[in-house]
């Protein structure tokens, strides 16, 4: 595979173009890494506010002491797979590791760990500034302008809010806190899951409730019965190998609906005390009344009707202080309302995790929406027009977390985190299995 790792036409959908890897060190000594890498980490996610990665090389000529390598680099990349444009990103070593050394050889496997170029920005920039008579999505792309924009390719996406004009004091704060603080105090329509991320091309500022109404970009199945045809599942056509699904695994947080209602995913109940007039209300949170005014990826709810109703809102209870004479204009109780929406919002998308491993395709993208077929494990005569997927484990998911893994040895392959907040089918209270 790594003669063919830098192949033109490709064929088999672990391959990947690599053009460019190239290490630049602190005086503008480069070296070009192509030959020398082992592995090339690229990961992404919506609830991390930039990329990050690691680059695993093969040092025979003690780079640390030469070139020399201080963890003050830049990683230059550019690498493409079938039908899509070229990736060109440039990173920023933040600390270099030495793995091990390679037994019985004069050989050391290097790792360098890096991040994009707001990262550093971020930690070493403050922002102390008032914002007047502007909605919270345009304080968020004067600050993403003013402070952590590099150059004129760098943009960011972000989906206007459904509120008015108000006025906010950034306190000292890094761009990252002041952006991830604005996320959550602003709205889309009954939707409070405004986040802040970095994609593999572009910045964004946007609630997951729009990302949820997209339309499926591709469908991944799992096809366990596959490997008993060896013609189709050794030399299947490129589309084909690319929606296949290596391995799939359903992690836990979907079954932990008792720390659910902890966190107030289902009921909660906030407690506000206004400090000027000595007088103490309560809001209170209902996930079945907020399921029907939001956008959600399937229909139905995570969990029976039955089970919801009987939530107490004291399983998860806020304490917030308030004043009548506040500097921000927006009324202090629709703020706190925010809160318990958007911290159920946010925790119900957790409901159902589904991670999955396919071969390389630089196409794909966190904030999309996928669709996902995985074959029932029960064996049962079907009716006319029934399927014969899990309604449970297949239907849409949105992208959360994309790994990217260029091995030297074994070509591209990518891990995705994928995430819905409720189902195709209503979960019934009893059913019977078997008919029995």
């Amino acid at each position: 595979m790594s003669s063919n790792i830098l192949k033109d036409k490709i064929s088999l959908g672990s391959e990947v173009n690599l053009l460019k890897l190239d290490i630049v060190n602190h005086s503008g000594v480069r070296i070009d890494a192509s030959n020398l890498f082992i592995e090339l980490e690229i990961y992404e996610s919506i609830f991390s506010n930039t990329l990050t990665g690691s680059l695993m090389i093969l040092d025979q000529n003690n780079f640390v002491s030469n070139i020399p390598l201080i963890g003050k680099e830049t990683i230059e990349v550019i690498f493409k797979t079938p039908s899509s444009e070229e990736i060109v990103k440039t990173f920023y070593v933040y600390e270099i590791s030495m793995n091990q050394r390679i037994p019985g050889k004069n050989e050391t496997f290097l790792v360098l760990k890096f991040a994009s170029r707001q990262y550093f920005l971020d930690y070493s920039t403050k922002i102390s500034k008032a914002y007047s008579s502007k909605k919270i999505t345009e304080m968020a792309k004067l600050i993403f302008d003013d402070y952590l924009k590099t150059d004129k390719n760098e943009s960011i996406i972000i989906a206007d809010d459904t509120n008015g004009e108000t006025n906010v004091v950034i306190p000292n704060w890094t761009p990252f806190q002041a952006l991830n603080w604005l996320a959550s105090k602003t709205s889309y329509e009954e939707n409070c899951d405004y986040v802040f991320f970095e994609g593999m091309g572009c910045f964004y500022f946007m609630p997951l409730s729009i990302l949820k109404l997209q339309q499926p970009t591709t469908t991944f199945e799992y096809s366990p019965s596959r490997k008993n045809d060896l013609y189709s599942y050794f030399f299947p056509d490129i589309n084909t190998q690319l929606r296949r699904m290596e391995s799939y695994t359903e992690l836990s947080d979907g079954y932990k609906k008792s720390e659910m209602e902890m966190e107030g995913v289902f009921s909660s109940i906030m407690g506000v005390f206004d400090s000027t007039y000595k007088n103490l209300e309560y809001k209170f949170f209902s996930y079945v009344e907020d399921f029907d005014n939001t956008k959600g990826i399937h229909e139905n709810p995570i969990a029976p009707i039955s089970y919801l109703i009987t939530q107490k809102p004291t399983n998860k209870m806020y304490i917030r202080s308030t004043s009548k004479f506040l500097f921000n204009d927006t009324p202090e109780q629709v703020v706190q309302q925010k809160t318990q929406k958007r911290n159920s919002q946010i925790a119900r998308m957790h409901d159902k995790i589904l991670k999955i491993d396919i071969q390389g395709d630089s196409r794909r993208r966190v904030g999309e929406i996928v669709e996902v077929m995985i074959p029932s494990t029960e064996f049962l005569p079907l009716k006319k027009g029934e399927s014969v997927n899990d309604p449970n484990l297949s239907g849409k998911y949105l992208i959360t977390s994309i790994g990217h893994h260029i091995v030297r040895q074994d070509g591209y392959y990518m891990g995705l985190e994928m995430m819905k907040d409720s189902y195709i089918n209503q979960i019934p209270d009893q059913v019977k299995i078997g008919g029995g």
